[in-house]
């Protein structure tokens, strides 16, 4: 086996080859002596998905001669791929960890990527959490403060300018959007603030003789408008926090939908969990946990979630079979929801026999087969 790999202006061609009792690792553009590392665990001894990772455990702890250190420095410099494979048993591996969810026993020193799934996605919404948190206090304080600031201080100011009837207009529709958007307000608030800007309507229209009390309204008038503008920027602000979150779970949910589920994040505990659809299309009831889902639904829910927040930029994300976990209809856009949540800058291999998958991407394709010379 060869791989080429282009390292700004370097090209490197790592060959790699097997006999029955020795693997030769050997880099072409670098020099040093090649790996030789012993093979103790003969293919045929491989069976399963389950074998395979007990092998490789096997082989973790190896280290080089002296000679070889050149090669396996650069190798291990080299970004990892985040690889999941799916079968009637679920295995990744990312930069420094190896998951496993088995159908039978356990592998000894994986983890269940079903866990990793459950703890990434508490993290993530706890950071989103705290983040609306200091929105919401920076808000409150900028709510006190204008509250207490005196518009009397601020009539003396020169920069102070007359309130037309449009702009009057445009507060109000920001003030009446962003306030109910933001927190919730009861009849009478609402009749107040309609109250407000009905009198202050008045007050421009047929204009105001007193100089003082035009300053005051003026005065007034600045400080609703800086108001407003701290809800519009705590708006966009949480609007910005919740765009990974919710594009993740907008990906998933239009293919759980179909079964009638719903998954969220329980406000409670933070926690990933799903609902059932009602009659009404809303999802309702207690959030149950991830693994009563089907195991096509898991399989789908862990690859969407490796992906969007365990993979990392400029990496290679290797995906092998993927139809094994998709209904048929889910196929059609599975690499758009792939290609949608994958960070900026990541390389996306798929290994598939689905020609559903592939549909729209046809251009992407290589086939590998003897027909075309391969194999």
């Amino acid at each position: 086996m060869k791989l080429f790999i282009e390292i700004g202006i370097k090209q490197y061609i790592i060959y790699a080859h097997k006999n029955i009792s020795e693997l030769t690792i050997s880099i072409e553009g670098l020099g040093g002596d090649p790996i030789k590392v012993k093979i103790t665990r003969p293919l045929a001894t491989i069976k399963n998905e389950e074998d395979m990772l007990e092998a490789l455990e096997e082989y973790r702890g190896l280290t080089p001669e002296s000679h070889e250190r050149q090669v396996w420095d650069f190798l291990k410099s080299l970004s990892k791929p985040l690889t999941v494979t799916l079968d009637r048993t679920i295995s990744a591996e990312s930069e420094h960890e190896t998951f496993y969810e088995p159908g039978r026993g356990r592998v000894r020193g994986a983890k269940s990527p079903l866990a990793k799934v459950a703890s990434v996605t508490r993290h993530k919404y706890a950071i989103y959490t705290n983040r609306v948190r200091s929105h919401t206090e920076s808000l409150k304080s900028r709510i006190i403060l204008s509250a207490f600031r005196s518009p009397f201080i601020r009539m003396r100011d020169p920069r102070l300018s007359v309130v037309t009837l449009d702009e009057l207009e445009m507060l109000k529709s920001k003030v009446t959007s962003l306030l109910y958007a933001s927190v919730e307000i009861d009849e009478k608030g609402s009749d107040s603030i309609n109250a407000y800007f009905d009198e202050a309507r008045d007050m421009v229209r047929y204009g105001m003789t007193d100089e003082n009390a035009r300053k005051l309204f003026s005065a007034q008038y600045q400080q609703i408008f800086e108001l407003a503008e701290a809800f519009r920027l705590y708006e966009e602000a949480s609007v910005t926090d919740y765009e990974q979150i919710g594009s993740y779970l907008n990906s998933l949910n239009n293919f759980f939908r179909e079964s009638g589920k719903s998954i969220g994040f329980n406000e409670g505990d933070g926690t990933l969990g799903f609902q059932f659809i009602g009659m009404n299309g809303e999802p309702s009831g207690a959030y149950l946990a991830l693994d009563r889902m089907s195991s096509g639904e898991r399989q789908l829910l862990i690859l969407v979630t490796f992906l969007a927040f365990i993979s990392r930029r400029n990496r290679v994300f290797i995906v092998d079979e993927p139809e094994l976990s998709l209904h048929p209809r889910w196929q059609r856009s599975f690499v758009e929801v792939v290609l949608k949540q994958s960070p900026k800058g990541t390389q996306v291999i798929m290994a598939t026999h689905s020609p559903e998958i592939v549909s729209k991407y046809r251009a992407s394709c290589v086939i590998l087969d003897k027909a075309h010379g391969h194999g």
